[in-house]
């Protein structure tokens, strides 16, 4: 009869110990982590770092380390403010959920029901209509790539939400079906925006304030256009030779997807809310149980309908850190880096932001590792599905990733990244084009696969709507092709470019003979070839210049004006070779290299023109 009552003591006493243990810990170390967090961030470079990491019942720490402004010394706190880009899209979702839930609306809810004047193209209209699902889920199959209303310099106020929309529409064109492939982009989340003024009447900017941002516990941040006055923010910088130079401040032409300040204080309260499904001035009848699980999980996309969890929900991604399951989202913008991730199972969030554009992901990285430990270990827990040869020659392969805007990676970096499954030992094994071990799945059943040492499956196969065989890896998506075919149309592209650029060095040979022979030098089948030659490299060039400086990325430059011209000289140069073919009559040998190398410009043009790059829209409106 005394042993029962022991036992209990003994269980009620370590329980005590372990989480006694674990709140010292928390409480104790977070001095040490922010000592060693200072090292870190000026070994890797970072001017500052916002801080916020929270339990579900207690801020461990709100604010920050290292310099808001370079110049000055002034040092940040909890409440300095930083830009936090894309992380804006998780308050933009929360603002359109309710102003859908005030109206009696719902995701499923066609977006042109809502405003039947959107500029939007979609070619599957009566079958699958573009919806507030798809838009917050982007998988509205919508082009984030053109670059020409990335910024507004014009404006002294924000624009409306239609205004935005209507700078965007060369980018509203849906390239597959909606709702079957995540394609993350930026003017869906500026189509949010809108929604939210015209469901409410009111600005994008304050409605969110007034419902999302200050019943959370975030009423020192908000939606900025222009940098704010009169509070404290944060300089950006990017890292020269010379040091830390300042960013400007420049307006972005679509606030919902990425014109959030925030700082640590408010951070904290948010990852709370998120930590507790709850909080005090919220609407609890909209943000309920099954609201905070649709958040967090895509409903959308062929994956999700073929059952695999978490992915990209509503403003909001899935990621696996350390034995558990986290929800977050990150963000960039001019000067700024910013991720925040939180886990339930863990009862941890935390938020980071730094003043420079560098990736603070190695940061939170580093947060983690102190934390939780920096080993991953292997779940006990999950469900393990013995696999056979014969079951698992269905998902063996080649398979090529979809998302169909590859533009300049392609051919070569796009088909080096992509990769073949092989049944081995009982395992599925992702393997890279020299046969190297990526990662390695374990069988889940129901076509779903752990991938190495994830506690959920984050990998499921299925047959698409035409009948192929696919396969979801998280947000990805890829689809089973003939690796020889896929060969061949990368080495015939590679080749093509190869013999394009070797005309390039045939023609300045030839053309200094012709100077030194004192002969006549203007030949048009010859000039014609090179000027399509010369055009491809010419795009590359300018195309990269102009998207490397972001601030002028989407103006006319002399980088983005060279490229228009050039895409524009190659399509003319090309067709007219190609017309020259047929009439050379004489030297024979030439005229089978100049046939030769216009097939290979021609391969080169129609690539480009089949991935949308002639004629990219680089400037704005």
């Amino acid at each position: 009869m005394g042993t029962l009552p022991q036992l209990k003591i003994i269980g009620t006493c370590i329980l005590f110990f372990i989480f006694s243990q674990s709140y010292i810990f928390s409480q104790t170390d977070v001095e040490s982590l922010l000592d060693s967090l200072e090292v870190e961030i000026e070994k890797r470079k970072y001017p500052s770092l916002m801080i916020s990491i929270v339990r579900s019942d207690t801020i461990l720490f709100s604010g920050g380390i290292g310099y808001a402004d370079v110049e000055n010394k002034r040092k940040v706190d909890e409440l300095t403010l930083f830009r936090q880009g894309s992380i804006s899209k998780s308050f933009t979702a929360l603002a359109l959920l309710k102003a859908l839930h005030d109206q009696g609306l719902s995701l499923h809810t066609p977006i042109k029901k809502i405003d039947s004047e959107l500029p939007i193209t979609n070619k599957w209209t009566d079958q699958s209509p573009v919806t507030v699902a798809h838009v917050l889920e982007h998988t509205t199959g919508f082009d984030g790539w053109h670059t020409h209303a990335m910024y507004n310099f014009t404006d002294s106020v924000s624009p409306s939400g239609k205004a935005m929309v209507l700078s965007h529409q060369n980018s509203l064109k849906s390239r597959w079906k909606p709702g079957t492939i995540h394609a993350y982009n930026n003017p869906g989340y500026v189509i949010a925006g809108h929604l939210v003024e015209v469901l409410t009447g009111k600005s994008y900017q304050e409605y969110v304030k007034q419902e999302i941002l200050t019943p959370i516990g975030m009423g020192r941040s908000a939606f900025y256009f222009k940098r704010p006055q009169n509070v404290p923010i944060a300089k950006g910088y990017n890292l020269e030779r010379e040091g830390y130079v300042e960013v400007p401040f420049v307006s972005i032409q679509g606030g919902s997807a990425g014109g959030l300040c925030a700082n640590a204080h408010d951070m904290s309260n948010y990852l709370q809310f998120m930590l507790n499904r709850k909080g005090a001035l919220i609407d609890s009848a909209l943000f309920d149980e099954s609201t905070f699980e649709r958040i967090e999980n895509s409903h959308t996309t062929l994956s999700a309908r073929n059952g695999l969890k978490g992915g990209y929900g509503l403003g909001n991604f899935q990621v696996y850190q350390k034995g558990y399951v986290f929800h977050g989202h990150n963000g960039g913008i001019d000067g700024f880096s910013s991720r925040y991730i939180y886990s339930r199972e863990a009862d941890l969030g935390i938020a980071i932001a730094s003043n420079t554009i560098r990736d603070v992901t190695p940061l939170m990285e580093y947060i983690l590792d102190y934390l939780l430990g920096d080993e991953n270990i292997l779940p006990v827990d999950r469900a393990v599905v013995p696999l056979s040869k014969s079951e698992a020659s269905e998902f063996e392969g080649f398979y090529v990733f979809k998302d169909l805007r590859i533009l300049l990676r392609s051919p070569i970096m796009h088909f080096a990244g992509n990769f073949r499954f092989q049944y081995q030992n009982g395992h599925l094994y992702v393997k890279d084009l020299l046969g190297g071990i990526r990662d390695s799945l374990s069988y889940a059943g129901g076509n779903k696969f752990y991938r190495n040492i994830e506690k959920e499956p984050s990998v499921v196969f299925f047959k698409n709507e035409q009948g192929k065989q696919a396969v979801g890896i998280k947000r990805k998506y890829a689809e089973k092709e003939s690796f020889v075919l896929n060969l061949f149309d990368m080495l015939s592209v590679l080749a093509s470019m190869m013999i394009s650029l070797g005309y390039l060095a045939y023609f300045g040979i030839w053309f200094l003979i012709q100077l030194v022979n004192r002969k006549p030098v203007i030949e048009l089948r010859r000039l014609s070839l090179f000027m399509a030659c010369i055009s491809f490299p010419l795009m590359f060039f300018s195309f990269a210049m102009s998207v490397s400086d972001r601030i002028t990325s989407g103006s006319l430059t002399i980088f983005s004006g060279m490229f228009f011209i050039s895409s524009i000289i190659m399509v003319i140069a090309t067709l007219w070779s190609i017309f020259q073919i047929r009439g050379i009559k004489e030297e024979r040998w030439f005229n089978i290299y100049f046939a030769i190398s216009t097939l290979a410009i021609s391969i080169v043009t129609i690539f480009f023109i089949s991935h949308d790059f002639i004629v990219l829209r680089l400037l704005s409106n």
